[in-house]
C-alpha cells in the first residue's frame, strides 16, 4: 500500500489508489467499488483502521480462492480417476464447475496484487507513526531541558550560570540521542 500512497502522507486518498491499480491492470469499476466498500466515512480516504480492514477482507478473499481451486482440482482429479466415487455418481448430482482456471489464477494474481500493495501501505503508515512518536519524544525532552535551563538562569548567579547551563545542554543533547538512537534499533 505505501506503493500507492504517492504523497506519503499516511493515508490512501482514492486518487493515489486509483493510479496505482490502474497502473497495475485494474478497471475503473473494480477500484471504486473496492473503495466504496471500504472508505466508510466517505471522505475519499481511507483510514488506518479502513486500510486494515480492506486488508483483512483481502485476505478473506484470498483463502477463499485457493480453497475453491483446491476443491477445483479435487474434482479434476476424480474426475480423471474412474474407480473414484465421484466419476460413480449420476451426471445430475455432479458439481458443476463454472469458473475456468484461467479466470481463476487471473483473479487470485489481483487479489495478490492489491493485498501487496495494501501490506506496503500499511508497513509505510506504521513507520510514518513510529517517527511521529520518536519526534514527540524528542519534543518532550527538549521543553523539560528549555525548562531547566530558564530556572538555572533565573535563580543562579551570573559566576554559576555559564557551568550550570553547558550541563543542561550537554543532559538534553543525551537523552535526545539516545532517544534516536532507541528508535533506530
Amino acid at each position: 500500500m505505501e506503493l500507492a500512497d504517492f504523497n506519503k502522507d499516511g493515508k490512501l486518498e482514492y486518487t493515489e489508489l486509483w493510479k496505482h491499480l490502474k497502473t497495475k491492470g485494474f478497471t475503473d469499476e473494480e477500484i471504486k467499488m473496492v473503495f466504496e466498500n471500504f472508505d466508510e466515512n466517505k471522505d475519499n480516504i481511507l483510514s488506518h483502521t479502513e486500510q486494515l480492514k480492506l486488508k483483512a477482507s483481502l485476505e478473506e478473499q484470498k483463502i477463499a480462492l485457493v480453497s475453491e481451486l483446491a476443491k477445483e482440482e479435487r474434482l479434476n482429479l476424480d474426475a480423471k480417476q474412474p474407480g473414484t466415487s465421484q466419476s460413480k455418481m449420476a451426471p445430475t448430482t455432479q458439481i458443476k464447475i463454472d469458473i475456468k482456471q484461467a479466470e481463476f489464477m487471473q483473479l487470485y494474481k489481483r487479489v495478490n496484487r492489491i493485498e501487496n500493495g495494501m501490506g506496503q501501505v500499511i508497513g509505510h503508515i506504521e513507520d510514518v507513526l513510529k517517527s511521529l512518536a520518536t519526534l514527540e519524544k524528542i519534543k518532550v525532552i527538549r521543553r523539560e531541558t528549555m525548562t531547566q535551563f530558564l530556572q538555572t538562569i533565573i535563580s543562579t548567579s551570573p559566576q554559576d550560570r555559564g557551568d550550570r547551563l553547558d550541563d543542561i545542554i550537554q543532559a538534553g543533547l543525551d537523552n535526545m540521542t539516545s532517544t534516536v538512537d532507541l528508535q533506530h534499533e
